[in-house]
């Protein structure tokens, strides 16, 4: 996988007849152009994980962790493309229900999905030094939103006492049109409740990677070009990274609750302004200041 090209996969799964009405789970299937881009996302997440994840000797390529770290990257792609095949949409909320403490924890890690749904586009799980537990690397199973909506939409009877759990956290909800809106949890390749504390750990993958790309990255009998594979694969983390945290500038979260919901939430709450200055300095820490691309003479000249 980590030799894959990165060809986009695109796939169009039908629409399921009779389910206009539904609630905001079902309906449309993809995005407006009818693509899902999880497949491609997902070879990307995967390849680069356990790249990171060889460099740093925690996975043996060629051995059963590799297999197992691949497997569990599939089952979660075909979890998701059979989701469209069942009538769910993208949930580009559901990677925000847990803490990044919460999801490298042992109150979390094989005992629950790390975030709500499948149908989320999320990073893969990799942990530099903060703390003592790895937790899963992507989804092993469906999330409670997926399992809510399936009930709404396939249910015979009467779904008022489902409806009426909207309002619960592991229910979130946001999809592709919602990605342009003000609601900075409303994004793809984002993760955790505090996506600040991701794209952290994040920066220190980054900065710690490409530190290392001259000295361990490339082998004996490498070609060169393998430092410009290298760099570009760790810039991609940091302008994702930075591509989250802007948005968090002048954001508002989102809640689609109806008045009379149990435990409903406004419909729009400003970001505090203290998680904005927050967001705003990693940015400014992390994209205009020359030093934060490691660019080196050495390291241009390798890359040629």
């Amino acid at each position: 996988w980590a030799r894959l090209s990165r060809n986009r996969v695109n796939d169009t799964q039908p629409r399921l007849q009779g389910m206009e009405s539904s609630p905001h789970a079902l309906g449309h299937l993809h995005d407006d152009a009818g693509h899902c881009e999880y497949a491609d996302h997902a070879v990307e997440q995967a390849a680069m994980g356990l790249e990171l994840l060889s460099a740093r000797g925690l996975i043996d390529p060629n051995g059963p962790d590799a297999e197992r770290y691949i497997g569990n990257s599939l089952k979660d792609v075909t979890m998701h493309e059979v989701g469209h095949a069942l009538g769910l949409r993208h949930n580009f909320k559901a990677s925000s229900v847990y803490t990044l403490a919460q999801i490298n924890s042992e109150e979390v890690k094989g005992k629950k999905q790390l975030a709500g749904s499948v149908m989320d586009y999320i990073g893969t799980n990799v942990r530099l030094d903060s703390g003592t537990v790895q937790g899963d690397y992507c989804m092993t199973g469906v999330g409670p939103y997926d399992m809510w909506a399936i009930e709404y939409g396939y249910t015979f009877g009467d779904t008022k006492p489902i409806l009426a759990r909207v309002a619960e956290p592991e229910l979130v909800f946001a999809t592709d049109e919602d990605t342009g809106g003000p609601d900075p949890l409303a994004r793809r390749y984002d993760f955790s409740k505090n996506p600040l504390d991701f794209a952290n750990e994040q920066m220190k993958l980054v900065n710690h990677h490409r530190g290392k790309l001259l000295s361990d990255f490339i082998k004996d009998g490498d070609s060169w070009d393998r430092i410009r594979y290298g760099y570009e694969m760790i810039l991609s983390l940091q302008t994702r990274s930075l591509s989250m945290m802007s948005i968090w500038v002048g954001g508002a979260h989102v809640n689609r609750d109806k008045k009379g919901d149990p435990n409903g939430r406004r419909p729009i709450e400003v970001v505090p302004a203290e998680t904005q200055r927050a967001a705003l300095n990693f940015v400014l820490q992390n994209a205009f200041r020359d030093e934060a691309f490691g660019l080196t003479p050495e390291l241009t000249t390798a890359m040629g």
